[in-house]
């Protein structure tokens, strides 16, 4: 039979390897995040934002508030906000996210 100490160590572990890892903190342009963080919720989460310059940059973190579903949307001030529910996955791909941006340029401008 394992002792308290060791079984709850265990336990922890466990727990730990289980939670979804998130990239955490705030990157620039298409720089790729260093921060992994475990999350207790279902998401990750990376807002992209953009300024007059043609710049933007990128929050990474857990989307415990933000997100229901997997998916990127642009918000009312035209910040990008993308929710996804594998380990690791909010990091800063240009590619995904100009194609996401790009439909929904073109959804806003047919409604």
């Amino acid at each position: 039979m394992l002792s308290l100490p060791l079984s709850t160590v265990l336990v922890t572990l466990v727990g730990l390897s289980l939670a979804l890892k998130c990239y955490e903190g705030q990157t620039k342009k298409n720089n790729k995040p260093t921060a992994v963080i475990n999350c207790t919720g279902k998401y990750c989460f990376k807002l992209k934002v953009y300024n007059d310059k043609n710049y933007w940059y990128n929050n990474h973190t857990c989307g415990n508030a933000e997100c229901k579903k997997d998916g990127c949307e642009l918000d009312k001030f035209g910040a990008i906000r993308c929710c996804c529910s594998q380990d690791l996955c909010n990091s800063s791909p240009i590619i995904p996210t100009l194609i996401s941006l790009i439909s929904m340029i073109i959804f806003k401008l047919l409604i």
